[in-house]
């Protein structure tokens, strides 16, 4: 959406609902660190890192710039995602998380079970199988934040 914007203004065009959503798009990732901040927990696990559901794309997910600005206030943020790996990723898909997100390598994970045992808040991010079995499988009670589904916000377990 970004890119279309910009392809607009360099042509002169007026895109006034364009500009909206991309306005729009920024205000949804205020709102939603905001609802993260707000449980005042200091340990967050991010679980899905893409754009999109089942796919490595991290080029224009928001989740990026908000754990960004979760680093920022120094919180502990760990990361998983089973498609988003920093090995296999290619220069397209890497090179704007490592630029956003240096520690990048430090912080994304493969142990799942891990990342829900070390996280106060966990923010489940793309619809995956595998980590909502791991949610409602659990035993202990966790908080999460659901980003795509509020309704399901609350503790598993």
């Amino acid at each position: 959406m970004r890119a279309i914007c910009a392809l607009a203004r360099t042509h002169d065009l007026a895109s006034p609902v364009l500009n909206a959503i991309c306005s729009s798009n920024e205000h949804h990732q205020d709102l939603i660190y905001g609802r993260i901040r707000s449980y005042g927990l200091r340990r967050i696990g991010i679980l899905g890192l893409a754009f999109k559901d089942g796919t490595d794309d991290v080029r224009e997910s928001p989740i990026v710039d908000i754990v960004v600005r979760l680093l920022a206030d120094g919180l502990a943020v760990r990361i998983y995602d089973p498609l988003v790996s920093v090995t296999d990723a290619d220069g397209v898909n890497l090179h704007p998380l490592r630029q956003k997100i240096p520690a990048i390598t430090r912080l994304l994970t493969g142990d799942l079970p891990e990342v829900i045992a070390s996280s106060d808040l966990l923010v489940l991010v793309n619809d995956n199988s595998e980590v909502r079995a791991a949610l409602e499988g659990s035993l202990e009670p966790l908080t999460v934040y659901d980003f795509h589904r509020p309704k399901f916000e609350g503790a598993f377990g």
